[in-house]
């Protein structure tokens, strides 16, 4: 096993001392997980800074990006056996 070294700010050392013991599995899974592009967020807070109704943000439907890694995540750490499955239409309730 080799050992590297990383130059980190003070806070975020503090944020990391207590899961130094996991920091090579954390890594690792940070690596095998696919970024989410930040034109996501752009989208979402477009949408959110344009201050929508009530109706709107029920009716509100996710980028296809978006919708996928969810879809990633849940299949992930819950079983679809396990769980509702996500109705993405826009007149879906929760």
């Amino acid at each position: 096993m080799r050992t590297i070294t990383l130059a980190v700010s003070d806070e975020l050392a503090d944020q990391l001392a207590p899961l130094q013991d996991r920091l090579p599995e954390l890594l690792a899974l940070s690596l095998r997980q696919p970024a989410v592009p930040a034109y996501l967020y752009r989208s979402i807070l477009m949408f959110l800074a344009g201050t929508p109704t009530p109706e709107q943000i029920a009716a509100f439907v996710p980028p296809l990006d978006a919708r996928q890694r969810l879809q990633t995540l849940l299949d992930r750490f819950h079983p679809p056996s396990k769980r509702r499955s996500a109705n993405w239409s826009a007149s879906s309730t929760w």
